[in-house]
Parts: C-alpha cells; sequence; structure tokens
C-alpha cells in the first residue's frame, strides 16, 4: 500500500469511519447554539458545517455535502442578523439538521459491520502528471484534518517538503520559522482566518513574493474574489483536484522566479543607477562654490536629471554658468552632460567667450547623440563686480530679467537650435550683454518642467503665475518663493518633468 491512490483510499475509510463521531459533536454545538443563543457558539457550529461540506466533497460524498451546504447557508443567514432570528429560521435550521442526519445515515456511507467483509476499495483520484518544479517547501494551513492529510499526500507524492499549521495564528508561526517557498490557506479556520492570516503574512514578507493559494470550499463568485483582494496570489477549490493543484504550484513557481529574477535585476539597476548618479553629480558640480546672489533649485522626475546646471568662477567676481536641458528625462537624457560639462569646464578656464563653448558644445553633441536627442540651454557670463551679464539663449524658454517692483525690464528669447542638432553653427550674433544699473533687479532662467508644471486639476503653472510669484518675492530669495508657491500650485502632484530654476540677484 505505498501508492498514492491506496493511501488516499485509507483517508477515506478513516474518515468514513470519523463520520458517527463529527454527528455527536455537530449535534452538541447545534443544541448550544440554540439553548445559549452564543455567538461564539454559532461561529463554531458554522465552521464544523463549513468543515463537513467540504471535506465530504472531498472524498465523493456529494449528497452531504450538498446538506450541509444548505445547513451552511441557513447559519450563515442566521449569524448576520443584527436581532434574534424568527421561530421559522429556526425551524429551518432544525429541519436542515435533520436532513443531515439522515444523510449521516444514508447507505452511500454506511459503516460496514464487524460481521461483513469490508468492501473493496472504491477507486479515487488516479496520478496525475505531474509538471516539473523544484522541491518546494510548502506551508499547508488547514483546520480539516482528512483534507489537510489528502493534500499533504499529493505534495508529498511529488516531492515537496510539507509544513503543517491547523490555524491563521500558527500558519504565521511557521512562515517566520521555516520561510516556505509557497503556502496554501484554507479560508474558514477558527481563531484567524485565512484571509486575515494571509494579509498579515503578506505584510511581513516585505519586498519578497511569497505565492498564497486559497483553498476553499466556497464557491460563490464574491467570496473567490475576496481570496485574491486579501493578499491570495490564486485559489482552489475543495475537492482538490491533484493535476490542477499541481498546475497552480507550477504556475506559482513560475511567477516566484520571475519575482526573484527582476528583484535582482532591480537591485543591479539601482547599484548602476547610484554610481551613475554619483559620477553625474561629481561632473556637473565639479568647480568652485555658487556666489552668494547665484541661487538655484534642481528637480529630477525620474532617478536623476536630465537638466544640468553647471557653473564655475574663472576669475574673483565673474561666473560662467550653463542651464541645459535634454531631451526627455532621466538617465538618458544626462548621457549628454559628461562631455557638455566637460567642455565648458576646459573652455572657461580658458575664458572663451560664452558662444565659442557653445560651439564646441554643438560640435561635440552632434557627432555623440542620435538626432532625437539634443541640448536645450542658456549660458551666462556675469561679473558681480559691476553687475554686467551676457547671456545666450539655444533653445530654452525666455529668460527674464525683472526690476525692483518685480516687472518685466527684458527678455532674453532663443534665436538659435538647441545644441547637437547641427554639425555646426554660429552662436555670436545671439549673444545679448547687459548691465544692471540698480539694486534689486534680478535675472531669471529655467527649463520648461516650471511653467509646464501641472497641479490635480491637469492646469499648467504657466507665465502669469511665474510672474506673480516673483513680483510678490524678495529680490534677495525670489528662486525660493518661486519653489514655495509652485509646490503649493502642485499639491502633491507627480512631476512629469525635471524643474530647474536659476536665479541671480544683481
Amino acid at each position: 500500500m505505498n501508492s498514492i491512490q491506496d493511501k488516499l483510499q485509507v483517508l477515506k475509510n478513516n474518515y468514513r469511519e470519523n463520520l458517527g463521531s463529527k454527528v455527536v459533536e455537530l449535534s452538541s454545538l447545534f443544541e448550544q447554539a440554540i439553548d445559549d443563543w452564543d455567538p461564539d457558539q454559532l461561529g463554531n457550529l458554522y465552521r464544523m458545517v463549513h468543515s463537513i461540506k467540504g471535506s465530504s466533497a472531498t472524498f465523493g460524498f456529494n449528497r452531504l455535502s450538498q446538506s450541509a451546504a444548505n445547513l451552511e447557508g441557513a447559519l450563515m443567514d442566521v449569524i448576520s442578523r443584527d436581532a434574534p432570528p424568527m421561530d421559522k429560521a429556526l425551524d429551518e435550521l432544525v429541519d436542515f439538521y435533520e436532513t443531515l442526519s439522515l444523510r449521516l445515515r444514508d447507505p452511500e456511507i454506511a459503516l460496514p459491520s464487524k460481521q461483513e467483509t469490508p468492501p473493496a476499495p472504491e477507486p479515487v483520484h488516479q496520478s496525475p502528471t505531474v509538471l516539473s518544479t523544484d522541491r518546494l517547501t510548502i506551508l499547508l494551513t488547514d483546520d480539516e484534518e482528512f483534507g489537510r492529510e489528502q493534500v499533504c499526500l499529493m505534495l508529498e507524492e511529488a516531492g515537496h517538503n510539507v509544513i503543517l499549521a491547523t490555524t491563521g495564528t500558527e500558519a504565521i508561526m511557521m512562515y517566520e520559522q521555516y520561510h516556505p517557498d509557497l503556502i496554501i490557506m484554507d479560508v474558514v479556520m477558527p481563531e484567524m482566518n485565512g484571509y486575515e492570516a494571509a494579509r498579515e503574512i503578506k505584510s511581513r514578507s516585505g519586498e519578497h513574493f511569497i505565492p498564497i493559494i486559497f483553498l476553499t470550499a466556497l464557491s460563490d463568485d464574491n467570496e473567490l474574489v475576496m481570496c485574491i483582494e486579501n493578499g491570495g496570489d490564486d485559489f482552489l477549490i475543495k475537492p482538490v483536484n491533484p493535476a490542477i493543484l499541481h498546475a497552480r504550484i507550477y504556475a506559482m513557481q513560475r511567477i516566484s522566479e520571475l519575482n526573484n529574477r527582476l528583484f535582482e535585476y532591480q537591485a543591479r539597476t539601482e547599484d548602476e543607477l547610484t554610481l551613475a548618479k554619483h559620477i553625474f553629480e561629481k561632473v556637473t558640480t565639479r568647480g568652485t562654490e555658487r556666489h552668494e546672489r547665484l541661487s538655484y533649485v534642481n528637480e529630477p522626475a525620474g532617478h536623476f536629471s536630465g537638466d544640468i546646471l553647471i557653473h564655475t568662477e574663472v576669475e574673483a567676481g565673474r561666473y560662467y554658468i550653463l542651464l541645459g536641458d535634454f531631451t526627455g528625462h532621466g538617465l538618458t537624457a544626462a548621457i549628454g552632460a559628461i562631455p557638455a560639462s566637460d567642455i565648458f569646464h576646459t573652455m572657461a578656464k580658458k575664458n572663451a567667450p560664452i558662444h565659442v563653448i557653445a560651439e564646441e558644445i554643438n560640435k561635440k553633441l552632434s557627432n555623440l547623440l542620435p538626432v532625437s536627442h539634443f541640448l536645450a540651454a542658456t549660458l551666462i557670463s556675469v561679473d558681480f563686480r559691476d553687475n554686467s551679464f551676457s547671456i545666450l539663449n539655444c533653445g530654452l524658454p525666455n529668460a527674464y530679467l525683472f526690476n525692483l517692483a518685480g516687472e518685466v525690464q527684458q527678455e532674453y528669447k532663443s534665436n538659435n537650435l538647441a545644441l547637437g542638432i547641427l554639425p555646426s553653427n554660429s552662436y555670436k550674433e545671439s549673444v545679448v550683454h547687459t548691465q544692471v544699473k540698480e539694486t534689486g533687479y534680478r535675472l531669471l532662467a529655467a527649463s520648461d518642467g516650471l511653467i509646464e508644471a501641472h497641479n490635480p486639476e491637469g492646469d499648467l503653472y504657466g507665465l502669469e503665475r511665474l510672474f506673480e510669484a516673483v513680483k510678490t518675492s524678495e529680490p534677495t530669495d525670489f528662486v525660493g518663493s518661486i519653489r514655495q508657491d509652485l509646490g503649493q500650485f502642485m499639491q502633491g502632484h507627480t512631476q512629469l518633468d525635471d524643474i530647474t530654476i536659476m536665479g541671480i540677484s544683481f
């Protein structure tokens, strides 16, 4: 008697012999529930009837299973009432119990007498074709003994290591102790049901994917949906079909493997992005400390920004500044930042004019990047000693010079293609020179992520709001005021593009 068919037949015979004690226990619980009208007793009665429904179906006692299902439905109707049930409901429960008792005495499941020769073993499930899986450690949780043993035999026959639990509370303890590869969980159990246990296990598993298959005698569509809503990844309806059981396990193993590979890939990607971000920041921020009258914010939409803001002091009080916005955002947008930064710093040391720096960056990027990738940029040379500056706009939104009252004094439009589109281009004629003769003036340049930022209603931040934020700000901290106003406008809405704001106070 080593085959799984023989073992399952033994389980079925044992279940039949155990039905007598089930009747006695059920009768006792039923009488207590009616006499005391105790919700706990009603719950215990419901769970026992539910267990009989599932286990009797498992072993092929279909009429008994249907009778238990009828009684289960009547009990649920009683339990769900806010007020004590009517006499008619009590009569219905008694009728269901009597029907169940008759079913238990039915010749379909009658016990053989000691004098009679036991009947020949009844045919049970044939061994299914088991899909190839690794040897898994599976936590099986079910408070119903015979159904639990049946599934355990199926799992062990397939070569899996099975850990048994009888309650949701015990399942959580076993999960913490053994860290199984997969969990098969009954829904209706005492102390803590399967839904509660699954939610708790999922919360404890963190980023690690632990597949949970609910084992249930429930057949209502809404109840099956609840299996998924409460942390289940799949479900099996009793009686358990061995072929479907192994197919579900095979599917869960494939999903687990994909999750593990995805987690490993994510970890490698995070490491690579961290390194790339470190290099990117080192390259784009190297140079001198920024001047006290130069302020900016740079907020990426992805891991790091496709916007760049580089500055360096070429001589005492004189700075070069590059504000750029690569096509898109994130890693692909930042690839061109390294060569652009190298050229900027190299030529700034030589005190080259900003239009020459633009021409060299343009030449390099057009040779390096595909046509679809380019750099919209504004280059500024500012001398804080006499409050003068030169500005060149190549594809960015207009830059603005505001007077002491916060009104636009002058705007600096883009009259050039962005850098990297054409192999060669001259930018000399587009450089604008400005001398600021009054204190309190301020120069503002920004990437398009600022004015195109959205709030939850889909409205754009826009120029009108930007100008109002400048007008109501202090001249020495107008960039901070803009950023604060932008945050209030967006109300936590997801940032869709990199945002860089640069300001100079005179």
